[in-house]
């Protein structure tokens, strides 16, 4: 701002000198030179009034701006400082996240270890087939037995109704001369 406001003092002040310089070396008793002179004079005060005028805008623009530069900075530290803390919780949850799954891939790597184990112990196969073997055999057996029990029930029932069909046969043909002679 400094340099500014020196910059426009030296024009300024070339002006007026150079306007004096003129007045002086022209003399002054022309009436159209004076016209000139005070028509250039009233400019030059208009130039001053708008340099005022102008100089007063760019401190109050000056000033506006720092007040904006302070607002945004305080809003950047603020946005920053929240954003941070955005991102450290959620590192704070990924790491919780990560612990949890490390813990879980342990509980199951052992699982998985124990059950490899179970599988991979010598004759385990071989005593799987054997129960296998035996409990197939077991099973055959029980439905064999079951056919045995069902046929021989069968058979006893069909014994027992074949008795009742004779007895019920001989007491009709007992009866049958009975009758006969009733006729």
């Amino acid at each position: 701002m400094f340099s500014n406001n020196f910059i426009y003092s030296s024009i300024y002040l070339f002006l007026v000198l150079s306007i004096m310089f003129c007045l002086t070396s022209c003399g002054g008793t022309d009436p159209e030179l004076r016209k000139e002179l005070e028509a250039a004079n009233d400019r030059i005060r208009v130039l001053i009034l708008n340099n005022q005028t102008l100089e007063d805008s760019i401190g109050r623009l000056e000033a506006e701006f720092e007040k904006d530069k302070k607002h945004l900075k305080e809003m950047y530290k603020n946005e920053t400082g929240t954003i941070t803390e955005n991102y450290r919780q959620k590192i704070a949850d990924l790491e919780s996240q990560i612990a949890d799954l490390r813990m879980e891939l342990s509980i199951t790597n052992r699982q998985r270890l124990a059950l490899q184990e179970a599988v991979d112990q010598p004759d385990r196969l071989k005593v799987l087939q054997e129960d296998n073997f035996a409990m197939e055999r077991m099973v055959w057996i029980i439905t064999i037995c079951l056919c045995i029990i069902f046929a021989v029930v069968v058979s006893l029932k069909s014994l027992a109704y074949r008795n009742s069909r004779r007895e019920n046969v001989v007491r009709l043909i007992s009866e049958l001369p009975h009758h006969l002679s009733t006729k």
